[in-house]
């Protein structure tokens, strides 16, 4: 991969496995935001027992990096060790991701997956809020019990 190249293998088959992961079918918190620059809309469902992430989904109308995006965070929580509770976890996550992408240094990205982002984060800056949506939404999931309406 170049470090330039925007859409590569790696970032084409996290959003593969986002388009084919099954969404929640009971989720206890959600959420829901459209970015308006580009129109992407994200929605991210929990499912929270015992003040754990029992699950979580993520469905995505937009772009190939916003789809990535997506499975970088299904990667993380599925990987995240227990122990806090879903707000600090996500908080964590988000705060996280978003000093990784505004941070100048080319060091290397607090969660490996994260890496497939690299050319969003140094050539194509105005993308970045494609990459970092579905993590503020997830932040905010886990602060919004799912209301039936």
């Amino acid at each position: 991969m170049t470090e330039d190249r925007l859409y590569h293998e790696q970032m084409l088959s996290l959003a593969r496995q986002v388009r084919e992961q099954p969404l929640l079918a009971n989720p206890t918190h959600s959420a829901e935001m459209t970015n308006p620059t580009c129109g992407d809309k994200v929605t991210v469902m929990l499912t929270v027992h015992q003040d754990q992430i029992d699950g979580i989904s993520a469905q995505v109308r937009g772009c190939a990096i916003c789809e990535a995006s997506a499975g970088i965070l299904l990667q993380i929580v599925n990987d995240h060790p227990v122990g806090k509770p879903p707000v600090a976890v996500l908080e964590d996550i988000d705060h996280a991701i978003n000093q990784w992408f505004s941070s100048p240094s080319h060091d290397p990205a607090p969660f490996s997956s994260l890496a497939a982002m690299t050319p969003v984060k140094t050539s194509y800056r105005n993308r970045q809020k494609c990459a970092t949506l579905v993590f503020e939404v997830a932040r905010m999931a886990a602060k919004s019990p799912y209301v039936l309406s």
